[in-house]
Order: structure tokens, then sequence, then C-alpha cells
């Protein structure tokens, strides 16, 4: 489907969508997060602002997910790795 005017339509028209009404955070409970890409760019530097975009959503009361396809760390390697850049997170418990 293409954006037209914030519309769904056909004409291959594309507009760059508005903000949401409502803060994510009060609309959603729990974000899943990819990892590559969205939180730290493949050399593993944290994407600009995503950092604090994370601590702002938790300090809301949202809960964050951290999802990956990427299996060549551990889950113990990427929890420390996203405290390293800054991202509280919880102990991993498998």
């Amino acid at each position: 489907m293409t954006v037209r005017n914030g519309q769904g339509g056909r004409d291959g028209g594309r507009k760059r969508p508005g903000g949401s009404a409502v803060a994510l955070s009060e609309a959603y409970d729990t974000a899943l997060l990819d990892l590559d890409g969205v939180v730290y760019f493949a050399g593993g530097a944290a994407i600009p602002y995503a950092v604090e975009a994370l601590g702002a959503a938790r300090a809301c009361g949202m809960h964050l997910a951290y999802v990956t396809n990427n299996a060549l760390r551990t889950p113990v390697e990427v929890a420390e790795h996203l405290t390293e850049l800054g991202c509280r997170r919880r102990p991993v418990t498998w």
C-alpha cells in the first residue's frame, strides 16, 4: 500500500506520516526492538539518540524487549553490549 496525504492510495504518491496522536509509550506497554540497525549499527556503535529514546520510553513505564536474527553473540554478550551502550537492562535469565 502506498501513502498519499496520510491516507492509503494506489497512485504511488508518498508523504511522510505525521506523528502519533498519542505517545507510543501510552498506547503500548511493550516495545519489541530489533538490535541491528535500530538500537545499534552493525559495528556496535549506538544509533544516534537510540539510548536516550529507549531511556525515555522506559521512564514512561514501557517495557523493552530486544530481538535479533543475528546468532553470532550469546544473549549474555548482547546484554553486556547494551549495558556498555548505556541501555539499562534487567539480568538475563535462561
